[in-house]
């Protein structure tokens, strides 16, 4: 399946930004946004029920500094990682 991946428009960095003060602080909050790399993949929908719709991938310096997030009911939220094992 193909995704059309892009850069996140001025409201998705909002609700962004607007989510990040709510777990830190607004210069926090601030800083990450405009220092740090994010991306939205458009139309997901994963091989088994649950998550479907954009999601947005935040990588905060390097590689394995990374967070995932998604817009339920409208309203950006972080999706945690499943490793398994119970």
């Amino acid at each position: 399946m193909k995704y059309k991946v892009r850069k996140p428009d001025k409201k998705e960095l909002e609700q962004l930004r607007h989510f990040l003060e709510e777990q830190t602080d607004e210069e926090i909050a601030d800083n990450l946004v405009k220092d740090y790399y994010f991306a939205v993949l458009e139309g997901y929908i994963g091989d088994c029920p649950g998550y479907q719709g954009k999601l947005l991938l935040g990588v905060y310096g390097c590689p394995a500094f990374h967070l995932l997030y998604g817009w339920l009911k409208g309203r950006l939220v972080e999706i945690k990682q499943d490793r398994g094992g119970g």
